[in-house]
């Protein structure tokens, strides 16, 4: 196979990969921030393919910078429309990192021009920013670690990387000291009229939940008026239905208010099957249709074994 075929399929394979590989993430941050860290590495070789190409019509590294980059700029725009995909700043700047540190490395390997310092620098350069964007995927595996120490503790927001584990959606959020039910912190949720369902999710988290009998959180909520939020709670079976899944809607009062959840009730959810309790992948905190901006002060959201009255303020 000749050189420039070899670096054709090379840039098909990475496409193919690039869109095609989906890693579940388990419930690990970890694996959802390698997963990003792999960017970098892609398209740090779909560079060098590039580079193979444009250098049989006499190019060189600058064009094969470009074109990579912009492939990966582009890469993500085109994700916008296709629903379950992202367009995300950080992924683009890996894709950056990836070609500029790639095209770096084997220009010092195989290139003449630059004296036998400054290839060293380069190399020692583009490793540190190898380096350094690795350093995420470090960080969410030590929080995840902690995480699992902390369960039945889903989140209290103690530790400030906890907040990294909730995705909002029209909405915004902030760890602050207010409000706070457990240690020093909470979250601040706001809700933004501008969505449907605006509200937070979390796929982050311990799965399996056989053998507690309780989920639980505390909500403060601001304002003189009352507020209607829906929790929803799924499996790794869930078919993305309505009838597939727990809801349930809850008035929040003005204050402090107190949720607690059965398990058994999350179980017997769906229609035609029982929930998968060593399995749970999502949790939603969510409002619906909003006239107006609403502020939302959670914490302590726990699993518990323990029977007991359930203070909830369910909308019937």
């Amino acid at each position: 196979m000749s050189r420039k075929n070899q670096a054709i399929v090379v840039i098909l394979t990475s496409m193919v990969l690039l869109f095609g590989l989906d890693i579940p993430s388990g419930g690990y941050l970890f694996l959802d921030k390698v997963f990003d860290f792999g960017h970098l590495v892609l398209f740090g070789v779909i560079s060098i393919a590039v580079l193979r190409l444009v250098q049989e019509k006499g190019r060189g590294y600058v064009l094969a910078g470009v074109i990579t980059i912009a492939g990966g700029i582009l890469s993500e725009i085109i994700q916008i429309p296709i629903p379950g995909r992202f367009c995300e700043l950080g992924d683009m700047i890996n894709d950056a990192i990836g070609t500029l540190t790639f095209l770096g490395i084997w220009y010092c390997m195989h290139e003449k021009g630059l004296s036998l310092r400054s290839k060293g620098i380069v190399i020692v350069v583009s490793l540190l920013a190898v380096g350094i964007s690795f350093v995420p995927s470090v960080k969410a595996g030590i929080d995840d670690l902690r995480e699992w120490q902390s369960f039945p503790v889903i989140a209290s927001f103690e530790r400030e990387t906890e907040i990294k584990r909730w995705k909002p959606k029209h909405a915004e959020i902030e760890r602050v000291r207010a409000h706070a039910t457990s240690g020093l912190y909470s979250i601040k949720l706001v809700l933004k009229p501008e969505g449907k369902y605006p509200g937070i999710g979390s796929g982050y988290f311990p799965r399996d939940w056989s053998g507690y009998r309780k989920f639980m959180l505390d909500a403060f909520l601001e304002g003189s008026q009352p507020l209607r939020i829906t929790i929803r709670i799924n499996d790794k079976e869930h078919n993305q239905e309505y009838e597939d899944r727990f809801n349930r809607s809850f008035r929040l009062r003005p204050g402090q208010n107190h949720i607690v959840i059965d398990l058994d009730d999350v179980k017997n959810a769906p229609a035609t099957r029982k929930m998968d309790m060593k399995n749970i992948t999502e949790i939603c905190i969510f409002s619906y249709m909003l006239h107006g901006q609403k502020t939302i002060y959670l914490d302590n959201i726990r699993l518990a074994t323990a029977r007991g009255r359930l203070h909830t303020y369910r909308l019937l």
